[in-house]
């Protein structure tokens, strides 16, 4: 005879019946009416209702669960439609889905809710976790632009071991990244005696601004450190500037690019560059892309292209180059290709020609940012960051 395996199963369980040392719970976060008539404690109605409960609530308030809704930010939309002069009547409802439909299947919508989606998930998730694993000793705000508020993250030595004090740019494409990006290295630098300071600025996807309007930020940035050394606790005269890629860019402006006043930072002790933007002309010169260029990196070229506004030339450090300039050490990956080594390496000779102070670190087979991502090569780039802020 054939074998009905839930009725052999039930044989067994009513063998053994009921077991009083053995008690049975059922977990779940929405049970179901079989589940209740299980595991449930029978009420004086005769349903079934969980003999215990443990809320949402009660879980995010315990640290057990995330609340989801904690940064939850919403969004107001508005959008124009054109007429074609005709008169359609029709179901109001059935009029707004239609719309509605029609407006979320445009692609300039898919781009513009996948750009904010982006944008919160590396601002509160990717870059904002980053603040928790080497929180600044203290922060400042030096500007507030069109409602934001710009700041200064400090990372206070425990014991002061020189005079000099560093600033510090994020890069990002003068578009995105955040200073808490910075936020490793500066600790790093501030466990080897020395008072490192990380800076917002005014990003374009996340501001709708320009790299004039980034380049201004630094500019404050570094006046309200100068104008508040006393309160900082830093020797004015002894303030060195750095950043990556864009970063470094901001950073070669406030030494070299004069502002509206035609006038530069004269007093900047030292720069420090990794894998710096430190010529930007190619945007408005007549350069043309590789033919091999990938799709990505020619949007995101042209895309940068009009955040110059036409004045790419005019914002190049390498257009700058004089004498006098302060001592300078770049980082730089043999195999950077965003920022060629051949850019950096003209822009070194250039700078010795003038009898500047500066020295080209090459890191062999490295990429863009290596500094940032290569765990084997960190410790010594941190070493060699400390020995120049140190000798100079």
């Amino acid at each position: 005879d054939e074998i009905d395996l839930e009725e052999m199963l039930n044989k067994q369980i009513n063998i053994k019946g009921k077991q009083n040392h053995i008690s049975y719970f059922g977990f779940t976060g929405t049970p179901k009416e079989a589940t209740l008539e299980v595991f449930g404690t029978k009420n004086q109605s005769g349903g079934f209702e969980p003999f215990h409960t443990y809320s949402m609530k009660q879980s995010i308030a315990e640290g057990f669960t995330l609340d989801v809704l904690k940064n939850y930010t919403s969004y107001k939309r508005f959008f124009n439609l054109s007429h074609d002069g005709g008169d359609y009547e029709v179901p109001s409802a059935k009029a707004k889905r239609a719309i509605m439909r029609f407006v979320e299947e445009q692609t300039l919508t898919i781009q513009e809710k996948v750009t904010v989606m982006l944008d919160h998930f590396f601002d509160k998730v990717v870059y904002g976790s980053l603040y928790y694993f080497n929180k600044p000793d203290l922060n400042y705000i030096y500007a507030t632009k069109d409602g934001v508020k710009l700041k200064l993250y400090i990372f206070n030595p425990d014991e002061k071991d020189t005079k000099s004090s560093v600033l510090l740019f994020h890069g990002g494409g003068w578009a995105f990244g955040s200073s808490y990006s910075l936020f490793k290295i500066c600790r790093d630098i501030s466990k080897n005696g020395i008072t490192c300071i990380s800076a917002d600025y005014r990003l374009a996807l996340k501001h709708n601004s320009k790299v004039k309007d980034s380049m201004e930020d630094a500019r404050d940035a570094y006046k309200w450190i100068y104008d508040n050394s006393d309160v900082l606790n830093i020797d004015r005269d002894n303030i060195m500037v750095g950043g990556g890629s864009s970063g470094g860019h901001l950073a070669a402006s406030l030494a070299m690019i004069p502002y509206d006043d035609n006038d530069v930072f004269t007093d900047i002790k030292a720069l420090i560059f990794f894998n710096p933007a430190i010529n930007t002309t190619f945007f408005d010169n007549g350069f043309e892309l590789p033919d091999d260029t990938s799709d990505r990196r020619i949007k995101f070229w042209f895309f940068l292209k009009k955040l110059f506004e036409g004045r790419s030339i005019e914002f190049s450090p390498s257009n700058y180059v004089t004498e006098n300039l302060p001592p300078s050490i770049i980082f730089h990956g043999t195999n950077d290709k965003t920022i060629p080594i051949s850019i950096v390496e003209e822009f070194t000779a250039e700078m010795k020609s003038k009898g500047n102070k500066i020295k080209l670190s090459k890191w062999k087979d490295k990429g863009h940012q290596f500094y940032r991502w290569d765990k084997e090569v960190y410790p010594a780039v941190i070493n060699e960051v400390v020995d120049f802020i140190k000798e100079n």
